[in-house]
């Protein structure tokens, strides 16, 4: 059975919540949801009841594996 990965928070770490991660990816709070509820969203963890979080440095590491390359440009 594999282990889930754990966050290794280190005291610089930013935390963000649902509004800030939205806002970050320039997208509306329910464009964020909508993500969630597809499996499509960035890696998040859920605190307490329905408290949503982000770690900045993983929602960098989402956007980073989507960037778009120039060769992949070409072959669209």
């Amino acid at each position: 059975m594999s282990e889930t990965p754990r966050a290794q928070l280190t005291q610089s770490e930013q935390i963000l919540d649902e509004d800030q991660c939205a806002q970050l990816l320039g997208i509306a709070h329910d464009s964020l949801q909508e993500l969630r509820r597809r499996g499509e969203a960035p890696p998040y963890a859920r605190i307490g009841r329905g408290k949503i979080v982000y770690l900045k440095t993983r929602l960098v590491e989402w956007i980073d594996e989507r960037l778009v390359r120039g060769k992949e440009l070409e072959s669209q």
